[in-house]
């Protein structure tokens, strides 16, 4: 397809110049063209679409959208790092290397760049950017890979063990016109290698649309502990898609929590194609006020003897929204597959809502599948216990919901992170003096 022929739409402004001045490899050049003419015949979703039936994404269509290019400074944001990590920041979606540290990195690792790596190192892109989606009819997928600038490729060789975090930060800066921010990360765990991958998101505005596409491609035997914080501006939307490939024995363990944005939507598919692999997925989200927050998940078991876990849990105040849509797919021949999957929701307003719908699609017939989903309130026997001990209604309402939240904050195995989410959590509690001194 010619760069003349592109279709037109406003998110997709400035997709043809891009092509015709930067000069791209062929292959992200095509890719770039495909999604473009991908993205402009699926639009973006609708309320009539059955996975977005509950988010409404209207006025993302009636603005005149701007992709965010790289600013002479990078935006200010709260910049400690997460103790002695490794760290590369993406500002409003291209790599800040002023800001990134990857001293002591092990040999062979690559750690930088996706736009440089794509024309530098295209063995290492090429087979994997775009290549492994199985939401092949989410639109944002497609968007992103039409409009990213630049983002982070991670590729750890096989038998490789990095003794440190990586992490990655994600900023927006507060845009005053409609901005979208397309950052792009792909990690590929080598066979049989280790790592931990922290990423933050921060910041925007009410103008900024993030669209955050992550792959990770796990070979045999590798394992990747990966975490995702979302913490933006309250008035931001962030649209985030994670992809999963794992291979023979592979382990991944993954939590998606949501502290912050006005609307943000979050989509995980794991595709468990090794015999053995294993996948313990965790969330949690915590709303207030009018955000909105949306879970989609889909596991697809399809080799042997795989075991997969999902626990997401949500804490809702005020008049805020939540969604939760988990889907656990059996292919026909994955057999001795072992896989749960828990929703569990704790209103503290009257006006607070969740939409759960957990599911299971079968097609073998020596498994051991459970789901299940909760919505209630606080439970009064125990605010009662409490408060016979000398708190009040508020101290009393705030231990019961920390503890709600510490499974999944408890899980977290980055003592600096697992620390940063206690606190965060803790201050949106009515008596968070009282939770610290207890965490």
């Amino acid at each position: 397809m010619a760069a003349a022929t592109l279709p037109s739409h406003p998110l997709l402004a400035g997709v043809e110049a891009m092509l015709d001045s930067r000069g791209e490899p062929g292959f992200l050049a095509e890719l770039r063209r495909r999604a473009a003419a991908r993205f402009a015949e699926l639009g973006l979703p609708a309320r009539s679409w059955e996975d977005w039936r509950f988010t409404d994404l209207s006025r993302l269509g009636e603005a005149s959208w701007a992709v965010a290019e790289r600013a002479p400074q990078p935006p200010v944001f709260d910049d400690r790092p997460l103790g002695d990590s490794y760290r590369l920041v993406l500002a409003d979606g291209w790599l800040a290397p002023e800001l990134s540290r990857l001293e002591g990195l092990p040999t062979g690792v690559f750690a930088g760049s996706l736009a440089d790596a794509a024309a530098r190192r295209p063995e290492l892109v090429e087979p994997h950017l775009a290549q492994h989606a199985a939401l092949t009819d989410h639109p944002f997928l497609a968007l992103s890979a039409a409009q990213f600038r630049d983002g982070v490729l991670l590729a750890i060789p096989a038998g490789t063990v990095l003794d440190r975090p990586v992490e990655l930060r994600l900023v927006a800066a507060a845009h005053p016109q409609p901005t979208l921010v397309a950052p792009r990360l792909l990690i590929v765990a080598g066979r049989g290698s280790q790592a931990t991958v922290v990423v933050g998101s921060t910041g925007g505005s009410a103008h900024t649309l993030t669209c955050a596409v992550t792959e990770l491609v796990l070979e045999d035997g590798a394992v990747l502990d990966h975490y995702s914080v979302i913490d933006d501006d309250h008035a931001a939307t962030h649209i985030a898609a994670l992809e999963v490939r794992q291979g023979r024995d592979s382990a991944l363990r993954s939590s998606v929590l949501a502290l912050g944005g006005g609307l943000v939507r979050s989509d995980l598919a794991v595709m468990l194609n090794g015999a053995g692999a294993d996948a313990t997925l965790n969330g949690l989200y915590l709303t207030s006020g009018h955000q909105h927050v949306d879970n989609h998940l889909l596991v697809s078991h399809r080799a042997p003897s795989c075991t997969s876990r999902q626990l997401y849990k949500g804490i809702l105040d005020g008049s805020s929204r939540a969604v939760f849509n988990g889907r656990i797919v059996v292919e026909k021949g994955a057999q001795k597959t072992d896989a749960r999957q828990s929703n569990r929701n704790l209103l503290l307003s009257a006006a607070a809502l969740v939409q759960s719908n957990p599911q299971l699609e079968i097609l073998a017939d020596d498994v051991r599948c459970t789901h299940g989903s909760t919505i209630g309130r606080l439970d009064e026997d125990a605010v009662f216990y409490l408060r016979s001990r000398g708190l009040d209604r508020a101290a009393a309402e705030s231990l019961l919901t920390w503890a709600f939240a510490a499974e999944v904050v408890d899980g977290v195995l980055v003592p600096e992170l697992r620390d940063r989410l206690r606190h965060a959590v803790a201050a949106r509690l009515p008596s968070s003096d009282l939770v610290e001194e207890v965490l």
